[in-house]
């Protein structure tokens, strides 16, 4: 990675856009050289303007999390917005999170909306989470009106891009026939993928169920 971020900082300076992106992502985390992160953020910064998008969320990331400069989430809000725009499913999943927290900090309900329509998107866009937390909004109506047939199946996409969370979500409501009929097998087969995903608490309630056939 040593010679990678070299010729990327030197395609950078020949004012390829794409590899500003490259270079400041390794800057940032320090991959291939020591880390320079208000450098990445720039160059980072800088292909972003330049419609790289992948760059917008990375940068986002960074003004979000203070990795260069002190946090700023507003300026987060706006990158991952351009990112979401330019097609990064994880961004708009981000972006998503970002306004529902912002409605919970302000209790100013009206980032509730946008924040659906994204996470909407990134599942569109192929994003587990971004199904999961779309099924979580509309079913519990979080600014929003319950939904929970539109939920089951946005759990369900979700779980099928290989989201835990999602399979968890799509199993409770099929288990309890919530937007669905109720179907206590594929319930089961839904949480053990969450268990074999990563979800540790699914798993329990695997094994909870099987002794009780």
């Amino acid at each position: 990675m040593i010679a990678a971020r070299v010729l990327y900082l030197q395609g950078c300076d020949l004012d390829s856009m794409e590899a500003c992106g490259q270079a400041g992502a390794l800057l940032a985390t320090g991959t291939g050289g020591p880390p320079d992160p208000i450098k990445g953020y720039d160059l980072l910064e800088r292909a972003c303007r330049a419609e790289q998008w992948q760059a917008c969320a990375n940068v986002a990331v960074m003004a979000r999390d203070g990795l260069a400069h002190d946090a700023d989430r507003a300026a987060a809000r706006d990158y991952f917005g351009m990112a979401c725009d330019g097609g990064i499913a994880n961004a708009c999943n981000d972006l998503g999170i970002m306004w529902m927290q912002l409605s919970d900090r302000s209790g100013d309900e009206r980032w509730r909306d946008p924040a659906l329509l994204v996470f909407i998107a990134s599942c569109d866009g192929g994003d587990g989470a971004g199904c999961s937390n779309a099924a979580r909004q509309l079913r519990e109506g979080r600014g929003v009106p319950t939904d929970l047939v539109r939920a089951h199946d946005l759990a369900v996409r979700g779980c099928e891009a290989n989201s835990a969370r999602a399979c968890l979500l799509a199993s409770d409501m099929r288990g309890a026939g919530e937007g669905v009929e109720g179907d206590a097998e594929t319930a089961r087969a839904l949480r053990q993928k969450a268990c074999d995903l990563g979800q540790s608490s699914a798993c329990a309630g695997v094994d909870a169920s099987a002794r009780q056939d």
